[in-house]
Parts: C-alpha cells; sequence; structure tokens
C-alpha cells in the first residue's frame, strides 16, 4: 500500500479524479504543440477540470462529492465508472500515439 492509499479507501472520487487529471497531463505532454489532437485534448481537459470544479471532486472533506455522495452508493459507482472510462480512453490515447511514433 502506498501514502495515499488509505485516502483512496475515504475518497475514492477524489482518488479517480486526480488520476484523470495525472493522465491528461502525461497526454498533453505527449503531443506536438503544434498539433490538432494537443488542441483538442486540452479543450477536453479543460472540460474536465469544469466538471471537477463544478462537482467538488477536488474540494474539501466534508464538501467534496465523495462526502455529498457517502450514502448513495449507486450514483458514486457509477461516476467511478465513467471516471475510470475517461481514463482508459485516455490511456488508450497515449498508448496509439507512442505506437504511431514507432
Amino acid at each position: 500500500m502506498g501514502p495515499d492509499d488509505s485516502l483512496n479507501l475515504v475518497e475514492p472520487i477524489y482518488a479517480a479524479s486526480r488520476e484523470c487529471s495525472d493522465v491528461f497531463e502525461s497526454y498533453v505532454a505527449s503531443l506536438p504543440r503544434s498539433s490538432q489532437a494537443r488542441e483538442l485534448l486540452l479543450e477536453l481537459r479543460s472540460l474536465f477540470r469544469q466538471w471537477t470544479a463544478y462537482v467538488g471532486a477536488f474540494a474539501a472533506p466534508k464538501a467534496s462529492l465523495d462526502a455529498r455522495l457517502q450514502n448513495h452508493d449507486t450514483v458514486r459507482e457509477i461516476i467511478l465508472d465513467l471516471l475510470f472510462m475517461v481514463q482508459q480512453n485516455l490511456q488508450w490515447g497515449i498508448y496509439l500515439h507512442i505506437r504511431d511514433l514507432g
């Protein structure tokens, strides 16, 4: 278990959102500055950041989306599934980009 694993158990939406944010950053960094794909990805990252701010994914623990959904398992699981899907699709995009370079 890593140092953030206990946080992941308590605030899974925070952790999944942070992971998506990190993958967005990795993907953006891997693309050439003048590429059309990078511009699209920057737009998607901006929309993701707006969503996290709106729902409070990174808010203080008692005000966060995790806290508000503490007793709403179904909704929380749907959001976690969607975040996992975003992460997987971003990782797939990185893989395809690296494959095309090689």
